[in-house]
């Protein structure tokens, strides 16, 4: 299973449902510790949600919380079995995305003047013809 996922140019997330899934807890009980403390959440950022539906039929409202906001929800976790190999796990995964998303920007900008050169040069070309 997929810990953290990446969003277009945005930042690495990971969702409510994934750390209960993965730290044994139920949901409903990290929905309570989000709402309860959400300005502690707030303080990284914006706490936004995606509902979608359940296996009973009804939605669910999922939280997409950042590196920052997922790693104060586990720490309001007891240190359960379960709970201490997800943390681990799930500050790896963080990491992995972010040598991965720093890897990237290396490239484009290793490319970068390699397409500028090829667009000046294609100018010139024009301009000399």
């Amino acid at each position: 299973m997929e810990l953290v996922y990446m969003d277009g140019k945005r930042e690495p997330y990971t969702l409510s449902s994934i750390i209960a899934e993965c730290a044994e807890v139920k949901h409903r009980h990290l929905k309570i510790l989000l709402n309860k403390h959400r300005a502690d959440f707030e303080k990284f950022g914006k706490v936004t949600f995606k509902i979608s539906p359940s296996e009973a039929g009804q939605n669910v409202r999922d939280y997409i919380l950042n590196e920052q906001q997922a790693t104060l929800l586990i720490t309001y976790l007891r240190n359960t079995e379960p709970v201490k190999e997800f943390k681990t796990n799930l500050v790896k995964a963080f990491f992995e995305m972010r040598d991965e998303v720093a890897e990237f920007k290396l490239q484009r900008a290793l490319e970068q003047p390699k397409r500028k050169s090829l667009h000046e040069a294609i100018e010139h070309w024009g301009t000399s013809t």
